[in-house]
């Protein structure tokens, strides 16, 4: 994988959490009689939809809706007889710095939050063992183990690859109404896969930790696991929401100096003093219908959302790769060979760009160099070809030529005039640079911040071509310059 596949697939993953949040949020608003076991499952499938929109958008073909703000360079060079690829990052700007730097600071970042979540697994894991060192399991229910512990105040519950555990503070022994609700509860956090969820939106905050609302969606959530074990509970004939509503009261008081692992699911979460009164104050209320909207489309829609905005995001950051590209900081100084003009076809479709002026604008040399040949081809009209130091340049679609063969111009000198290339086509200038027998993109070779005025974005260009415009074709001839 390149720096710029890295780059796009890490803006890709952010944008992506960010639409979906707030895509979830927005439903909420307008739903919000919505069951809150119907909104986790829904959050749970926008996560799950989230890794394949990243993966989806970074399978799909690369075509640029707007400029992009970031180009990575990549050049093979000879250090000590030893071929080395070196990077540069280009913004939109015009700044250009060394992608090895940038890329070694990237590196260590990732290192230092990876050693950071390591060390956190670490210590949920020594304080979870510390405390079943100190429990008994007192029952088995299917591939969960029940344990109970005289060093907690709240119960919580965890999971581990093979392995569900829940553990209740021994004061609810001498309350077995309580008891029986406690267990309950974290019974139905095993059976909404919420201790298994609680892995994924830890890892998702920790790869995209400058990311805002990854931390709100993983808080999000967190509130509704309780919402919806709560509207579970309530919903049985066994279990009285004003019983049940006491229960949480007391162990509240029992464990306010208690907080439960990041890794597990707790009964009581302390961060939000008000979170409890809004629990409480939800189960008294009439439970709502049972809505049996199709939550899989929405799933569907946030989907297809969060990846047009992966594939967008995506398109920020260009990979300029060739094999014979030339980074910007060791190119030569050249200029644009026409002023104010709009690039209307881009590199691949043609092998050079067109650049759109009007009849009878001067052309210049891009950089010094000799005039190798002056003629005139079929579709292109009369040509210019001048030898540089290290590629060669050809201007087509010309009037009249000011320079003869083996004369020597200077960048920037006038070589010929633009002409019209036949009834009904725009005036244009078809500027093209080869390098060792192979034609490159002539945008690797121009200056960024000199480009014509009034340029059409790649993305306007794309759109253009896939609707249909014949923008190259040659009526008479039938031939493509």
């Amino acid at each position: 994988m390149t720096l710029a596949q890295a780059l796009s697939a890490y803006f890709a993953l952010n944008a992506a959490v960010a639409i979906g949040f707030i895509g979830l949020v927005l439903v909420e608003v307008f739903a919000r009689r919505l069951p809150a076991r119907q909104r986790l499952a829904l959050n749970y499938g926008a996560c799950a939809a989230l890794v394949v929109s990243v993966c989806v958008s970074a399978l799909l073909p690369d075509v640029a809706f707007f400029e992009p703000a970031v180009r990575v360079w990549t050049d093979l060079a000879q250090d000590g007889g030893v071929d080395v690829t070196r990077a540069w990052i280009t913004l939109g700007a015009g700044t250009t710095f060394d992608a090895g730097s940038a890329g070694r600071v990237w590196i260590a970042t990732a290192l230092v939050l990876l050693a950071f979540g390591s060390a956190l697994l670490l210590r949920d894991f020594f304080r979870l063992r510390a405390i079943r060192r100190h429990s008994y399991c007192v029952r088995r229910i299917g591939c969960v183990r029940v344990w109970i512990s005289d060093v907690i105040a709240t119960p919580f519950s965890y999971w581990r690859p093979g392995r569900a555990h829940v553990v209740l503070p021994a004061w609810l022994v001498e309350r077995p109404e309580q008891f029986r609700m406690v267990l309950a509860h974290e019974l139905q956090h095993h059976r909404q896969r919420d201790t298994v969820w609680l892995h994924a939106f830890r890892a998702l905050r920790l790869m995209c930790v400058a990311n805002p609302f990854a931390h709100l969606w993983a808080r999000h959530v967190a509130r509704i696991q309780e919402f919806a074990c709560d509207e579970a509970l309530t919903a049985r004939p066994a279990f009285a929401a004003y019983d049940y509503a006491r229960c949480l009261v007391a162990v509240a008081l029992r464990g306010t100096d208690f907080k439960a692992p990041a890794n597990a699911a707790g009964l009581i979460g302390f961060g939000d003093p008000k979170a409890l009164i809004r629990r409480i104050e939800k189960m008294m209320q009439p439970q709502p219908a049972r809505r049996t909207g199709n939550n899989r489309l929405l799933v569907a829609c946030l989907a297809i959302t969060m990846t047009a905005a992966a594939f967008a995001a995506g398109g920020w950051i260009e990979d300029q790769t060739q094999e014979t590209a030339v980074a910007p900081a060791q190119a030569e100084a050249s200029v644009w060979p026409v002023r104010g003009g709009e690039v209307t076809a881009e590199f691949g479709k043609h092998r050079g760009i067109d650049i759109a002026v009007d009849e009878g604008t001067a052309v210049v040399a891009f950089r010094a160099g000799v005039v190798e040949t002056v003629d005139e081809t079929k579709g292109c009209g009369k040509r210019v070809r001048i030898r540089h130091s290290d590629v060669v340049s050809i201007y087509c679609n010309l009037a009249s030529v000011q320079v003869t063969v083996g004369e020597e111009v200077a960048m920037g000198a006038e070589v010929a005039r633009i002409g019209s290339p036949w009834p009904g086509r725009r005036p244009h200038l078809h500027f093209e640079v080869q390098s060792v027998e192979k034609h490159v993109d002539p945008r690797t070779q121009l200056p960024r911040l000199a480009a014509p005025t009034g340029e059409m974005s790649r993305g306007a260009i794309a759109l253009r071509q896939r609707l249909g415009f014949r923008l190259y074709k040659d009526p008479a001839s039938g031939d493509k310059c």
